[in-house]
């Protein structure tokens, strides 16, 4: 289950009545984590199939971002009393081509899963990981103008 379907599912069990802490365990934040760190591998992936000067420095330094900031709030949730084996395995696919306007895309719908995780750090003990994840928001949004530049 994706983020975006996890938030709609809370939608849904609010409206239905499930208790906040049934709605909390439904979303846990490990699954933030990961994708930060996989996506951050993507990039890498990308960075390196580029054939284009500006792209590999942009991707570079993105990456680079996205690593810092993963690991940043990998230290700061197990900081917390939480481990990120919450699942037992997590999938994740990888595209081995560079398509610029394919990655564009795949990098608007990260940020749209980030901006939902900001959600959930609101009013709850992953509070002091907003600051990281508003973070990796602006640098995607570095990425797609300095990407659209060229």
């Amino acid at each position: 289950m994706n983020l975006k379907d996890l938030v709609q599912k809370t939608k849904i069990d609010e409206v239905y009545g499930v208790e906040p802490e049934e709605v909390e365990n439904e979303y846990h934040f490990s699954e933030v984590i990961m994708n930060i760190l996989t996506f951050s591998l993507q990039i890498h992936i990308y960075h390196l199939q580029t054939i284009s000067g500006n792209d590999h420095l942009v991707l570079g330094e993105f990456y680079e971002t996205l690593r810092n900031e993963g690991d940043e709030l990998a230290e700061k949730f197990i900081g917390l009393g939480d481990t990120l084996d919450y699942y037992e395995e997590f999938d994740c696919d990888f595209t081995m081509t560079y398509d610029k306007a394919e990655m564009l895309v795949e990098i608007m719908e990260f940020k749209e899963d980030i901006i939902y995780a900001i959600k959930f750090t609101d009013n709850s003990d992953y509070m002091s990981m907003q600051e990281d994840l508003v973070e990796i928001v602006g640098a995607i949004d570095t990425v797609i103008y300095k990407l659209r530049m060229v």
